[in-house]
């Protein structure tokens, strides 16, 4: 990751209690373990939605925009934010799965926008998310 920006930055790899605990509270790497949590009712939704817009200094989520971005997550299997709490800063995060395909982790990359030195967004995309999934590859191959 280093590649494509300077000292500026932050690479982590989160569980969901790390995420919801966590003073840097990123809305791109909380989507993810929304999206792919397992039987959410309307009222956990909300409370979630309640959290992300908390966080996000430009954009407010409505219910049903939330629910179509979980979704389009998950047919992406990334989240991307180009805004997440501080302005003029993108995050993008990408699920880690266990052997049984359960969300274990989200990996994520964040910094300022004009601090990327190389690479368009989409490549970053793309080696944050082939990353993760040589996570992945590696829990499916221990168990």
């Amino acid at each position: 990751f280093e590649q494509y920006m300077n000292e500026t930055y932050s690479k982590t790899l989160v569980t969901s209690n790390q995420c919801e605990s966590s003073e840097e509270f990123l809305p791109a790497v909380y989507m993810i373990f929304v999206a792919y949590s397992k039987d959410l009712n309307k009222e956990d939704i909300t409370k979630h939605l309640y959290k992300i817009n908390c966080r996000s200094p430009r954009k407010r989520w409505g219910y049903e925009e939330l629910i179509e971005e979980c979704e389009a997550i998950k047919k992406r299997g990334y989240s991307y934010l180009d805004s997440d709490v501080k302005n003029n800063y993108i995050c993008i995060a990408t699920p880690v799965f266990d052997e049984n395909n359960n969300l274990i982790a989200v990996l994520s990359i964040r910094g300022a926008r004009n601090k990327f030195l190389r690479g368009s967004i989409e490549e970053v995309i793309e080696d944050v998310t082939n990353t993760a999934n040589l996570i992945s590859a590696q829990f499916k191959n221990i168990f």
